[in-house]
């Protein structure tokens, strides 16, 4: 598992809720992440992710709902942009140049939720396909 962060990591980050909020659910953070770099992770690679994240103390996750720690907020609302591709480039420099990347191994994503959240995130998509035919 590579330690660095990417432009995923970015995406993800930017996808989960506010400090506050109840979390998000996996099907929005594979949603954003297909939405802007035009890709739906694996299981592993959204292990990965989210083990970086986490270890790293910029998210957490409560009942495979995630949303943004204290200091996730603060670099979340430092960012200047609103435009999601511009965002994910300006929140992956920041964690490349002032986050140390420190993967919670420990954390694992259960194969039947990830296979769960991706059959959702696909119907949704379908739905939204019908929709506008």
């Amino acid at each position: 598992m590579p330690d660095a962060w990417n432009r995923i990591d970015a995406l993800a980050f930017d996808s989960v809720g506010d400090p506050g909020s109840e979390g998000v659910e996996l099907t929005r953070v594979l949603g954003l992440i297909d939405y802007v770099n035009r890709t739906v992770l694996n299981r592993a690679e959204t292990e990965q992710t989210v083990q970086r994240l986490i270890g790293s103390g910029l998210v957490e996750e409560t009942s495979l709902r995630y949303r943004r720690t204290a200091a996730g907020q603060e670099l979340h609302t430092a960012c200047p942009s609103t435009m999601p591709r511009e965002r994910a480039s300006w929140i992956e420099t920041w964690l490349r140049d002032r986050v140390n990347c420190e993967p919670l191994t420990s954390w694992t994503l259960p194969t039947d939720r990830f296979n769960s959240a991706v059959n959702e995130y696909h119907e949704e998509m379908r739905r939204l396909v019908e929709r506008y035919k």
